[in-house]
């Protein structure tokens, strides 16, 4: 089944379910519609434009219109309810000026971001979010090196290599003790079936259980060959600890780049056992004297700061530089390779014509409104280019990191007023869109177009 049917289908039962839900009450004579309520998707913070692209499509064939959607960060959203949360409780906390830095701990990701809060109340990100592959995935290599030190390297690869399924259990043994390490006492077990014997008597002279027997790590089960294999709880605590250190080590770094004092710290987890990574962290922002804002449940976190968001939503924070492919006059200094000759010889150079910078905050309602003219007299067909790009200045449209998100193009059979035919676009700012609307004065024309709108 191909993905997208799998998150469309998701969506669409969520949906319906609390459109069912709303309407089942029989309290008011007009159901609710799908149209009638600003939808809230949150997503990873590892979530790249194309991702973007295809949870937007997802909810689309979910039957939410893209006018009615919000794509949002979950741990900006947690953040939100935390700066909401906690400001009563700390003078600091949600405070306009405010920088703080955001942990997000997830199964395979540790992302890292330092926001700053504006005085509309807005959350930006100062900077570039650092992701770092040190949380779940990491627990499990670590793990995977423990058991190579116990059974030894190529005991271990020739069961990767002949014995698939059986390793396969031992992730799986591995997986639940990390979700139910608080419930364990002393020791934790993982099953050893008898391919693991077989192997290490390939490599050894004698079998696992003598192997390991005075160390007390192992004992037999009630079936022939299988073996269970104690590991102690304080060894896979610092199994994770292990993590939390390396994840305080990424943070000094961000800070030693970044020049900046955090006012204080919010933590987020999305992983089985990330207690025990962000106790080590509260131990660490203590050292370091800065307050730790640390939300119980942190998915009801998103949930509600996704809430917050679209309650407050006045204006967003572009994530991307957009512009519109366009010519001028050449001037010294512009690339050649860029140069053009209009039919009256003059020399043009196409140039990136910047409609909203990077970090700007855009409303809705705003509108931005330009004008441009046909470079030649006899042109019968215009056409824009959009661009987008994570610079804040931008010259030109073949700059390294400036990308075509999209293109407009329309007939203008009538050459009356040749090189003076006034082309009027109007680009409005939509919940998850810039529209481009096109506009020929001389024939009253009007051509529409939706691209992409990347926000903070």
């Amino acid at each position: 089944m191909p993905a997208s049917e799998v998150f469309s289908s998701a969506i669409s039962y969520l949906k319906q379910h609390l459109l069912d839900t709303v309407n089942i009450t029989g309290l008011d004579d007009d159901r609710l519609e799908a149209n009638d309520v600003l939808w809230v998707l949150t997503v990873p913070a590892t979530c790249s434009d194309e991702s973007n692209d295809f949870m937007i499509e997802a909810a689309k064939k979910a039957g939410i219109d893209k006018e009615d959607l919000c794509l949002e960060l979950e741990p900006k959203c947690a953040a939100i309810f935390c700066n909401k949360l906690y400001s009563k409780k700390n003078n600091k906390v949600g405070k306009v000026g405010a920088k703080y830095i955001v942990v997000d701990i997830g199964g395979g990701k540790c992302n890292i971001f330092i926001h700053e809060i504006l005085e509309n109340g807005n959350v930006i990100v100062i900077g570039k979010a650092m992701e770092i592959d040190l949380c779940g995935t990491t627990v499990d290599e670590i793990f995977q090196e423990y058991l190579a030190k116990v059974l030894t390297i190529p005991v271990i690869e020739e069961m990767k290599a002949k014995y698939p399924a059986d390793w396969k259990s031992i992730e799986t043994d591995f997986a639940l003790i990390k979700k139910n390490l608080n419930e364990c006492e002393d020791s934790a077990i993982i099953t050893l079936n008898s391919c693991f014997d077989k192997v290490y008597m390939g490599f050894n002279t004698i079998s696992i259980s003598e192997a390991l027997k005075f160390d007390n790590m192992i004992e037999q089960t009630d079936i022939q060959g299988e073996f269970r294999l104690k590991i102690d709880k304080l060894i896979l605590e610092n199994m994770i600890r292990e993590v939390a250190r390396l994840v305080q080590y990424e943070i000094q770094s961000l800070l030693n780049k970044s020049k900046i004092s955090p006012d204080y710290f919010i933590l987020v987890q999305g992983v089985e056992n990330a207690s025990i990574i962000l106790e080590e962290m509260e131990d660490y922002c203590i050292w370091k004297i800065i307050p730790v804002v640390r939300p119980h449940e942190a998915e009801l976190a998103v949930l509600r700061g996704a809430v917050l968001y679209a309650l407050r939503i006045k204006s967003r924070i572009s994530r991307k530089t957009y512009g519109l492919g366009s010519c001028r006059k050449f001037k010294d200094g512009d690339p050649e390779c860029l140069s053009k000759y209009d039919d009256e010889k003059i020399k043009l150079c196409e140039v990136f014509d910047t409609v909203v910078t990077i970090g700007d905050s855009v409303k809705k309602s705003d509108k931005v409104t330009k004008n441009y003219y046909p470079a030649n007299a006899n042109e019968t067909t215009m056409i824009f280019d959009v661009y987008s790009s994570e610079k804040k200045n931008v010259k030109y449209c073949n700059e390294e990191g400036v990308d075509k998100v999209g293109r407009i193009e329309f007939e203008m059979p009538d050459t009356t007023g040749g090189k003076y035919r006034r082309v009027k676009t109007e680009i409005s700012f939509g919940k998850t869109y810039i529209q481009v609307e096109a506009t020929d004065l001389n024939s009253g024309k009007v051509y529409n177009a939706t691209f992409d709108f990347i926000c903070k």
